[in-house]
C-alpha cells in the first residue's frame, strides 16, 4: 500500500518525541533529588574530614607532649654532664636513643649545645657543626623561644633514604632567660599519616591531603609528587577559595574526573586539611532513582502508543510536500514507497558527487604522510586518537618502538651533485632499500624528514629483552648504510633513538636519535651511533625535555638569561650520576645543539649569522667533543644562545617598528573614516591584543588615545585656518556625533572647540 512505510516511520517518530518529552521531565526531577541528597553527602564529608584533623593532631600532640617529658626527667638528672667527652658522648647516644624509643613516629632527634661545636644523632653518629650534612639548615634555627615546630620538609638523603618530616625545637632549659642546649625531634610525617589512615574506619576511597599555612603540601595519600609542591600549582584544588576559607567543600574536576572536595582549618597549627573524593562514585549510587525514571518513561511510552497512533497521519503531511518539491511521482513510480523514492533521489545525488570520493582517496597517501611526520616529529595527537589513525591507515599498534633517523653525508656535494628530479629518484631508492631490509628484521614504518634527511620507526611485533632489541637494531641499521652505499654510491650517517613503549612518545626517541646523529656527523662520514652508546654504559640519563623545551622558548623571545638558567639546570644533571663520563656531557650538549638548530630551522636562521668560523656547526660539534670539563660546553652553547638571543631581537624590533610606523601612518590618512584598533591591527596584519601591546611599547600611549590625540589636532587645524563650523569639523575628523567630539576636545584642550575658536580669531 502506498505509503505504508513512511506512516510507520511517522508513528515511530511521534512516540520517540513523546517519550522523550517525558524523559526530560522525569530527568529535572532527578536532578532536585540528587542535589538534595548530594548537600546530605557534602556536609558529612566535611565533618568527617574534621575529624580525621583532630585525629592527626592529638596523635602528634601526644607525641610532643611524651618527648618534653622525657627530656624534662633527662635534664632533671643532669642530661649530659658527665667526667668525660667519651663518657658523655656515650650518655647523650643512650637517652637520645631512649627518647626516639618513646614513639614510633619519631624517626630521629638531634642535640646541640651551645658551647660546643658538635652535633648528636639518635642513629649513633656525631657530627662537627661545619660538617653536619644537615648543618645549612640547622644554622637556621633561633634558640629565644623554648618550643616550636617548623614547616615540615624532606630530610636530607641517609642511608635509610629520604624522609618527610615535622621538626619539633625544644630550647632548653625550659622558662630560662637564656637556652643552654637544643633538641631536634624529627617526627616521620609520612609513618604519622599511615598510622592514622589505618585506624580511621573513614579514610577509604578518599585521598588525603595536608597543606601548611604557605600552601605547601607536605603530605598526601595518593599522589606522592604533590609533596612540597603548593596548591596553587593544581587549578582544580581553585587554592583562592581553597585557603581563603577555614572549612568548606566544593565540586571540581582533575583530568576528566569529577572530584568533591571538602577542606578543614586547624586551629591549633593552623594546617589544611583536604579530603578529595570520587564524585563518579557517588553518581553511581542514584541508579535506583534513575531505574524508577526508566519505569516511568517505559509507561508513559506506552500510553503514547495508544494516543499517536491516530495522530501519526499529520505527520505524513511534511514527506508529500518532499515529493513535491523533487518534482512528485509519475507513472510506474506512483507505485513506489514514498521512503524508497527519497532515497534513489538522494542516492543519485550523491552518485554525481562521486568525484569528491575519489579526491580523498588521492589524498590519504598525503593525510598518511603528515600524519606519521606529525607523530615522529611534534607528537600532538592524543594515544586514543594516535591508535584510531594507525588502525584506519593499517598499522598495528606494538609494544615498543624505535626511530632511526639517516641523514645523507656531505649535504652541499648532495644538493649540487644532483637535480632536484634526481634526489627525488634517489630519497625513493633509500625508502625502498630500508623498507625492504625492515621486513627481514620487525615492523614499523618510514618517514621523508626533509632534503637529506628520512626517519625509520622499528618495532618487534613481541616483547623481546632489551639486549635482543639492540642486536636487531645494530644488524638492521648497518645493513641499511652498508646498502645505501653498495648500491647507490651515497655515504650515510645513522643515529638511533632508545625504544619507547608508546606511539604517543615517538617524539623522545626521534629528538634522541636527531642527537646521535649530530653526534655521528661531527665524528666523521658513515658513522652510526645509538643515544644509549652517548650516554655510556654506567648509567642512564633521563634527559629533562620540559628544561630543553623551557631554553629554547626563552631564545625564541630573545630573553638570554632566563636561557643561561635553563642550561645551567639541564647540566646539573651531570651531578646525578656517581662517575660522570665525557660521553654523558657529550650527550647533553648534543642534545642542546640539536634542539637550537632545529630552532634556527624553523625560524629560518643562517648558520653564517650566528656561528663562528668557516665551517659553522661543524666546527661547533667538533670544539664541543674536545671539551674536557662541563663548564667549557655550557659557555661555548651559552654564546651560540646569545647570538640567536641578539639575532631575534634585532629582527624582531625591525619588524615591530615597521608595524607601528604603518598603524600610525594609517590613522593619520583614515581619520575621517570609522576607524578602530580591530582595523588598524588588521592593517598590519597583527592579533588585536598584540598590536595594542605593540604600539603601546613603541610610543608610550594607547593606540585609541593616539586616535584621538591626532584627531583633535587636526581639529585645531581647521579651527585655526578654516570657517568651518563644529559639526563639520567633527565630521571631517571621524567623529559622527559633535557632543562626543566637544567632549574629548575638552579634555585635551581644556575648552571647548567654540572657545577654542574664539581665542584664535581674537
Amino acid at each position: 500500500m502506498k505509503g505504508k512505510s513512511i506512516y510507520v516511520r511517522s508513528v515511530i517518530y511521534m512516540i520517540t518525541l513523546i517519550s522523550l518529552v517525558v524523559l526530560i521531565g522525569c530527568s529535572f526531577y532527578y536532578i532536585s533529588v540528587r542535589s538534595l541528597v548530594l548537600q546530605e553527602v557534602t556536609d558529612s564529608d566535611s565533618q568527617l574530614t574534621a575529624q580525621m584533623a583532630s585525629t592527626y593532631e592529638v596523635f602528634l600532640d601526644s607525641t610532643i607532649n611524651a618527648a618534653m617529658v622525657s627530656i624534662q626527667a633527662e635534664e632533671s638528672k643532669g642530661f649530659g654532664e658527665q667526667s668525660s667527652p667519651t663518657s658523655q658522648s656515650r650518655y647523650i647516644y643512650e637517652k637520645l636513643g631512649q627518647i626516639s624509643q618513646i614513639s614510633n613516629f619519631i624517626y630521629s632527634v638531634y642535640y646541640t649545645n651551645i658551647r660546643s661545636e658538635e652535633v648528636y644523632v639518635s642513629s649513633g653518629f656525631r657530627f662537627d657543626k661545619s660538617d653536619f650534612y644537615d648543618g645549612d639548615w640547622l644554622g637556621t634555627l633561633e634558640t629565644e623561644s623554648d618550643f616550636y615546630i617548623l614547616p615540615a620538609r624532606k630530610l636530607p638523603t641517609l642511608p635509610h633514604g629520604e624522609k618527610d618530616v615535622i621538626p619539633i625545637v625544644i630550647n632548653m632549659p625550659l622558662h630560662a632567660l637564656q637556652h643552654d642546649h637544643t633538641y631536634i625531634i624529627n617526627l616521620d610525617a609520612g609513618r604519622l599519616f599511615q598510622y592514622l589512615l589505618q585506624h580511621s574506619d573513614n579514610s577509604e576511597g578518599r585521598n588525603i591531603r595536608i597543606v601548611e599555612p604557605t600552601g605547601m603540601i607536605f603530605v598526601s595519600t595518593d599522589r606522592p609528587q604533590y609533596n612540597y609542591r603548593n596548591v596553587t600549582e593544581f587549578p582544580y584544588l581553585k587554592s583562592e577559595e581553597l585557603m581563603k576559607e577555614q572549612s568548606g567543600h566544593f565540586l571540581t574536576s582533575r583530568d576528566g574526573q569529577k572530584l568533591m572536595i571538602s577542606h578543614f582549618t586547624s586551629p591549633q597549627f593552623g594546617w589544611k586539611y583536604i579530603s578529595e573524593t570520587n564524585y563518579d562514585d557517588f553518581a553511581k549510587s542514584m541508579v535506583f532513582p534513575l531505574q524508577i525514571i526508566i519505569a516511568i518513561a517505559a509507561i508513559s511510552l506506552v500510553i503514547s502508543i495508544i494516543v499517536v497512533t491516530s495522530m501519526s497521519k499529520w505527520l505524513y503531511k511534511p514527506v508529500k510536500d518532499i515529493i513535491r518539491m523533487l518534482g512528485g511521482q509519475t507513472g510506474k513510480e506512483k507505485h513506489v514507497d514514498e521512503y524508497k523514492w527519497i532515497i534513489s533521489h538522494i542516492q543519485a545525488y550523491l552518485k554525481e558527487n562521486e568525484h569528491l570520493r575519489e579526491t580523498v582517496d588521492q589524498n590519504q597517501s598525503i593525510m598518511e604522510k603528515h600524519f606519521l611526520h606529525t607523530l615522529i616529529v611534534r607528537n600532538t595527537y592524543k594515544e586514543q586518537e594516535i591508535a584510531e589513525r594507525l588502525d584506519y591507515f593499517g598499522y598495528p599498534l606494538y609494544l615498543n618502538y624505535t626511530v632511526v633517523v639517516i641523514g645523507i653525508d656531505e649535504f652541499d656535494e648532495y644538493m649540487t651533485r644532483f637535480s632536484m628530479e634526481d634526489r627525488i629518484l634517489w630519497e625513493y631508492a633509500i625508502e625502498n632499500i630500508t623498507l625492504e631490509l625492515l621486513e627481514r628484521h620487525g615492523a614499523g614504518f618510514f618517514v621523508s624528514l626533509d632534503t637529506s634527511k628520512f626517519a625509520l620507526v622499528y618495532s618487534l611485533i613481541n616483547d623481546v629483552p632489551q639486549e635482543e632489541l639492540t642486536a636487531n637494531l645494530i644488524k638492521l641499521t648497518s645493513e641499511i648504510k652498508e646498502s645505501i652505499h653498495y648500491y647507490l654510491k651515497l655515504s650515510v650517517s645513522i643515529g638511533v633513538g632508545r625504544a619507547k613503549p608508546k606511539a604517543g612518545h615517538l617524539y623522545k626517541s626521534y629528538q634522541e636519535a636527531l642527537t646521535a646523529l649530530k653526534y655521528a656527523e661531527s665524528i666523521g662520514n658513515g658513522e652510526l651511533v645509538s643515544y644509549r652508546e652517548m650516554q655510556g654504559a654506567e648509567r642512564e640519563l633521563d634527559y629533562p625535555y620540559e628544561l630543553e623545551q623551557t631554553m629554547t622558548q626563552h631564545v625564541m623571545l630573545g630573553q638570554y638569561e632566563e636561557a643561561e638558567g635553563a642550561v645551567a639546570q639541564i647540566f646539573r644533571l651531570l651531578q646525578t650520576v656517581p662517575n660522570p663520563q665525557a660521553s654523558h656531557r657529550h650527550m647533553i650538549s648534543f642534545q642542546i645543539l640539536n634542539a637550537l638548530t632545529r630552532k634556527m630551522f624553523e625560524l629560518d636562521i643562517p648558520e653564517s649569522s650566528v656561528l663562528q668560523g668557516e665551517n659553522g656547526l661543524a666546527e661547533l660539534c667538533k670544539e664541543l667533543l674536545q671539551n674536557r670539563s662541563d663548564q667549557a660546553s655550557i659557555d661555548m652553547l651559552l654564546g651560540l644562545i646569545h647570538r640567536l638571543c641578539l639575532y631575534i631581537q634585532e629582527r624582531r624590533d625591525n619588524v615591530s617598528n615597521s608595524h607601528v610606523r604603518e598603524m600610525m601612518a594609517y590613522i593619520r590618512e583614515h581619520l575621517a573614516e570609522p576607524i578602530s584598533v580591530d582595523s588598524a591591527a588588521d592593517h598590519v596584519g597583527l592579533n588585536r591584543m598584540y598590536a595594542g601591546r605593540l604600539f603601546k611599547q613603541y610610543t608610550n600611549q594607547n593606540m585609541a588615545d593616539y586616535m584621538n590625540q591626532t584627531r583633535i589636532d587636526k581639529a585645531t587645524e581647521l579651527l585655526s585656518d578654516t570657517n568651518m563650523k563644529v559639526m563639520d569639523i567633527a565630521t571631517a575628523v571621524g567623529f559622527n556625533n559633535t557632543h562626543y567630539f566637544i567632549k574629548i576636545f575638552k579634555r585635551y584642550k581644556g575648552m571647548t572647540p567654540g572657545k577654542f575658536k574664539e581665542n584664535t580669531q581674537a
